[in-house]
């Protein structure tokens, strides 16, 4: 039998080691970038049960924070960051909620005079090239809401991982360059296999289908695809989803829903 002088040693020991572990897990938990996804539904008139709020979601990453779009009622603790992909009611209707103490990033100079309109107080910056967020680097890129308009999407790089956001979009030039190697991608998927045009509000949504078809023909493609910002074409939801899961094996689609968090390790 072993003494109790031998049993309290060995009790020390799984103490300490159970305590590194911890240590170790929230380390690496803090190294990691984090995401909870707010919303994920377009402007539809066809709501779910998982995508009834606007497509939005928030990014820890370290001790700093940042949300994308502001569609719903801010609720919560106050971000740093708050980047707009473009002016549309179901991206900003919400800024006045804004906390004034977070600031305000802005891809297009364009965007400062819609937003100006509103009764916000928080600084506005613009930024059209890569810039650094407490070591989160963000590179925004544009894209065709139409054939005239633009919306943008954004790149993050955060240590070694690779990340894209972009919910609104009709062609999304040079995609070959901007998804390849990518870790996630977070693609709008508001039409199936037909473009969707919106009559009286001058801009379209693009063809899921097609777009995945052309990632899957990349020799680097993204490691994993999640779908936002579901329009009418993707409903019902899951249905749809394993749908494109089946006719694109090589990809790894994922389904998201309203107040689902991620951890991008």
């Amino acid at each position: 039998m072993l003494s109790k002088s031998l049993k309290n040693t060995i009790k020390t020991k799984l103490k300490n080691l159970k305590r590194t572990n911890l240590y170790s897990l929230f380390n690496l938990k803090m190294k990691a970038l984090r995401m909870h996804i707010i919303g994920t539904s377009g402007y539809t008139p066809y709501p779910s049960k998982t995508a009834r709020l606007f497509t939005s979601c928030r990014l820890f990453f370290g001790n700093k924070s940042l949300q994308i779009d502001i569609g719903n009622k801010y609720s919560g603790l106050p971000v740093d960051y708050l980047l707009v992909t473009h002016c549309h009611y179901d991206h900003i209707q919400a800024i006045e909620t804004l906390p004034e103490m977070v600031q305000i990033l802005i891809p297009s100079l364009t965007f400062e005079g819609t937003l100006k309109k509103k009764e916000i107080k928080s600084d506005i910056r613009v930024f059209k090239t890569k810039i650094d967020l407490d070591g989160l680097e963000v590179k925004p890129f544009p894209v065709l809401h139409s054939s005239t308009t633009m919306t943008y999407g954004f790149k993050f790089f955060w240590n070694n991982k690779t990340m894209v956001w972009l919910p609104d979009w009709c062609v999304i030039p040079g995609y070959s360059e901007i998804f390849r190697g990518l870790d996630y991608l977070f693609l709008g998927a508001a039409a199936m296999k037909k473009p969707i045009s919106h009559k009286g509000y001058g801009h379209c949504q693009g063809a899921v289908y097609h777009m995945l078809e052309k990632i899957s023909q990349m020799n680097n493609p993204p490691k994993k695809i999640f779908l936002i910002h579901y329009g009418q074409g993707l409903r019902p939801i899951k249905i749809k989803v394993h749908f494109l899961q089946q006719k694109f094996p090589s990809l790894k689609i994922q389904e998201t829903f309203d107040g689902q968090r991620i951890v991008l390790d």
